[in-house]
């Protein structure tokens, strides 16, 4: 009897010890005071949208949260902002990833000189194996995201911030985009290898996901078919794959090395056209996608006016297409731009062809044909643009 009962005591503590959800408990130096008294939210993202999945309050430089999750990528977001206050700076928001077990996170608001967006705080966690794939990749691909930030520092004090009253460096804002575009590749194919070797990770599959929603497709169809197939046999049976798996196929279209998708559009006159028809031959051709009502669009017109001047004659052209719904505003600004090359339009905006078949989802947005009209490059806006031509003719 006495030996039945030692076994039923082993088996309840095997039972009690066993997590059935995850307890994440956080500790904060914080010299400043930045994240006193401050609101803490857990946020999963699923196909739904965004989901609360733990709360708490800062208190002495530390909070507990308890809840359950699948091994997954959360948001933890801690808002600084008083009763009232409505500061976006103030707002700091931790990606990592959790699962259901004893989780230690450590947050050092005393390393950065910087606050607010341009704060670079990476939090130390402990206890998911699944966030230690995640910080794997990420000492994989530091030395480029490192880079990257440094250039785009860069990139805004020589081309952004002086091209607001016209006095940009191009020679050395050329020079810039060059080399930030030779690191975004780099990081590209990081992410592209680290999918097709960690494919059964929540890791990849989220990877995955930031890939196709983000603002272009920067892979060949060829490589989005690699990650895809990849990732099939861990997750054919996860809904949320099966809708990326889907959204890849779509964005096959438009990916590195296909031929653009011919749409019907709208001209001044309000006829329906082809976009074929003002695709010249023989020439590289920029789909520059915008909208009367978008500021920083508007704001690229003077630069684009320029290149245009210079290249126009010498196998380059621009084809402006303009998610504008009302007619009126999007011909009252092309008279305010006074803009030389093809102007068209997408009446139905976010749910027209644009969106549907270049998968455009803001503005500003843009991309290259080469001479064939096959995609060559995405994100050719600013000196990006002057290095693409210069590079190419």
């Amino acid at each position: 009897m006495k030996k039945i009962l030692i076994a039923l005591f082993a088996i309840a503590s095997f039972i009690s010890c066993k997590h059935e959800g995850f307890n994440l408990s956080c500790e904060i130096k914080d010299g400043r005071g930045l994240l006193k008294d401050a609101k803490v939210t857990i946020i999963r993202y699923n196909e739904e949208g965004p989901e609360t999945i733990g709360e708490a309050t800062v208190s002495d430089g530390s909070f507990k949260i308890r809840g359950n999750t699948e091994p997954c990528r959360v948001y933890v977001s801690i808002d600084a902002n008083k009763e009232g206050e409505e500061d976006y700076g103030k707002i700091y928001s931790f990606p990592i990833y959790i699962e259901n077990s004893d989780i230690k996170m450590k947050i050092d608001m005393d390393s950065v000189s910087e606050i607010g967006y341009e704060a670079n705080i990476v939090p130390v966690v402990e206890g998911s194996s699944v966030h230690d794939t995640y910080s794997e990749f990420q000492n994989s691909i530091g030395k480029y995201l490192e880079e990257e930030r440094d250039l785009h520092r860069r990139y805004l004090d020589v081309y952004q911030k002086p091209s607001l009253t016209g006095n940009e460096d191009i020679e050395q804002s050329v020079i810039i985009a060059s080399s930030l575009k030779k690191v975004k590749k780099n990081i590209r194919d990081v992410k592209k290898q680290f999918i097709t070797a960690h494919a059964s990770s929540p890791v990849a599959l989220e990877m995955f996901s930031d890939m196709l929603n983000g603002m272009y497709i920067e892979y060949t169809a060829g490589e989005l078919d690699e990650m895809k197939n990849a990732l099939y046999a861990p997750w054919k049976d996860n809904s949320r794959f099966m809708a990326l798996a889907e959204k890849a196929e779509n964005a096959k279209a438009i990916a590195i090395g296909e031929k653009y998708p011919d749409i019907e559009l709208f001209d001044k006159e309000g006829k329906a056209v082809k976009l074929s028809g003002f695709i010249p031959e023989g020439k590289f051709v920029m789909l520059e996608f915008w909208a009367s009502w978008c500021g920083p669009c508007r704001g690229e017109i003077p630069h684009l006016k320029k290149v245009f001047e210079k290249y126009s004659g010498k196998d380059f052209d621009i084809v402006s297409i303009s998610l504008d719904e009302k007619e009126s505003d999007w011909l009252k600004a092309l008279k305010e731009e006074n803009m030389s090359w093809t102007q068209l339009r997408d009446g139905k905006s976010f749910e027209g062809p644009v969106m549907n078949t270049y998968m455009v989802t803001g503005v500003p947005y843009c991309i290259m044909l080469d001479r064939n009209g096959i995609i060559v490059e995405t994100e050719v806006r600013g000196a990006f643009l002057n290095a693409f031509l210069e590079n190419n003719i």
